[in-house]
């Protein structure tokens, strides 16, 4: 039983170097131009906002494209605040890390309701190329999915084991979810 935990721990180290060399390679070959293309370029503007008025209510109100929620923005602004507002590269690794909680916490949901291919399913989740380069292009759906599985993993979790930790987990993913997909 040893031998086969050491295989389990060895085979989660090589997921996540894999998983962080692939990272790096698809950063690497994503021009600064394409990374802040499109949406992205509206979330980065939205979060320079937020850093320079060192207010994220004033941002709410401000001359950002109305389409923008500022959920995913006021995390950039953070994350910009932490590593500096020109270090797209800090933001497309958070992005990364998003997705890379999103695909443990689906893995959880999947083991507890007691899936068979858990660990397959969330390895073909982890490395799935449209989030691959979502992540890159700093775009926000790893984050709205990190409040999606936020919530399966929450409800899965009510069901199986009746803990306070899913209620808050609901309310985190549901508040994610809500701040970046929204219709307001």
């Amino acid at each position: 039983n040893r031998y086969w935990e050491f295989c389990s721990m060895r085979l989660k180290f090589l997921i996540l170097i894999t998983y962080s060399l692939i990272a790096y390679l698809v950063i690497a070959a994503t021009p600064y131009k394409l990374a802040l293309a499109n949406d992205a370029n509206s979330y980065f503007i939205t979060a320079m906002q937020v850093v320079n008025d060192h207010s994220v209510i004033k941002s709410f109100f401000s001359t950002s494209p109305q389409f923008i929620d500022h959920g995913y923005p006021t995390f950039l602004a953070i994350i910009m605040q932490i590593f500096g507002s020109g270090n797209i590269v800090a933001l497309q690794i958070s992005n990364y890390l998003l997705w890379l909680i999103s695909s443990w916490l689906i893995y959880k949901s999947l083991k507890l309701i007691g899936a068979k291919y858990a660990k397959i399913g969330s390895i073909f989740m982890l490395f799935s190329p449209l989030y691959l380069t979502f992540s890159a292009k700093v775009y926000s759906e790893p984050f709205a999915c990190l409040g999606t599985s936020l919530m399966i993993y929450s409800v899965v979790s009510m069901i199986k084991q009746q803990s306070i930790y899913s209620k808050i987990m609901l309310t985190l993913g549901g508040i994610i979810l809500f701040s970046t997909k929204s219709v307001l």
